[in-house]
């Protein structure tokens, strides 16, 4: 179950188009750079939690060009994760939590 009430397919598409387009332009700037950066991912408690995970996955496999990766979760963004996601996987990311 990766949604509530309240959130569309088409939303949830979108939202998760959005999220890989932001990846995929982050990944061309840091080529041509050619330096690892530092990201810094907050993630708030509204509904969504399939959103949050799917950036978390796609960082994680940019290791190669991020030097770290922070996270910043709300209480109510662990809960929803929970509730939405049936899993506690947030804290398995081999990121800064």
């Amino acid at each position: 179950m990766y949604f509530k009430e309240g959130l569309t397919l088409v939303s949830l598409q979108t939202a998760i188009i959005d999220c890989l387009n932001i990846i995929n332009n982050f990944k061309i700037g840091i080529l041509h750079l050619h330096t690892k950066k530092k990201v810094v991912v907050a993630i708030g408690g509204s509904s969504g939690s399939i959103y949050a995970k799917v950036l978390l996955d796609k960082l994680h496999h940019l290791t190669n060009q991020i030097e770290k990766v922070g996270i910043v979760m709300s209480e109510n963004a662990k809960f929803n994760w929970e509730y939405e996601l049936e899993n506690k996987d947030y804290q398995n990311y081999p990121l800064i939590l």
